[in-house]
């Protein structure tokens, strides 16, 4: 409703009231249930109209509350989930089993692409589902052509580099090897800069690829 009346985004968030609530949604842990009781206790005295939860992991806390509470869910995934992705052929099968089944407690979908929408439709075998794609975005005040380079960086450009960013987590999902293994093969042309969490275990897999002087964090 607030977003139908040209607000700007701080203006709607002002109007929403945020619950911020700890990691209780991580499916691994073998206090994992006991977390859900947790964060149901929360869901009651809070009373949500809806509830939201970001990435895969909030699927299984908040599905199983959302059935039990009849509350309407909206998950927002911006990759594909344990099924499509978990290393571990065990909790790939077990997990994706009561991922398809936890599914069909969504009221809704946001994705950042059409791929991870359309997997998650099939995963919930409901085209129905209302699904929406919202792209990654920035603040083209801070990111835009007029605006300064860091020192560090239009150094390099002056010496006729190419400069390759990357902003987000450092886990191995996101594909980081590749990354390195890229930065590996691309020339001496090409500098990367990587901006994220779990610095340190980067740090480690950039030196044991030797690429102290081509990878910067």
């Amino acid at each position: 409703v607030v977003a139908a009346q040209n607000l700007t985004s701080q203006e709607i968030l002002s109007k929403i009231n945020f619950h911020r609530i700890k990691k209780y949604s991580y499916p691994k842990g073998v206090n994992f249930f006991f977390k859900i009781r947790a964060l149901k206790k929360i869901v009651k005295k809070v009373k949500p109209d809806i509830l939201y939860g970001i990435g895969g992991n909030t699927l299984f806390a908040l599905g199983i509350i959302a059935k039990e509470l009849k509350i309407p869910l909206v998950i927002e995934m911006h990759g594909a989930g344990h099924s499509g992705f978990d290393p571990n052929v065990f909790w790939r099968c077990a997990l994706g089993f009561f991922e398809k089944r936890i599914m069909r407690y969504v009221s809704g979908i946001v994705t950042v692409s059409l791929k991870i929408k359309d997997y998650y439709l099939d995963l919930a075998k409901n085209p129905l589902l209302p699904a929406r794609v919202m792209y990654g975005g920035v603040d083209t005040d801070l990111f835009n052509p007029q605006v300064p380079l860091a020192p560090e960086m239009q150094k390099i450009r002056q010496k006729g580099k190419i400069v390759v960013g990357y902003v987000g987590n450092f886990k191995a999902y996101q594909g980081i090897d590749f990354i390195l293994e890229s930065a590996l093969d691309s020339g001496d042309d090409f500098i990367y800069t990587m901006v994220g969490k779990d610095s340190e275990r980067l740090k480690e897999k950039i030196a044991a690829y030797h690429l102290q002087d081509k990878v910067f964090m």
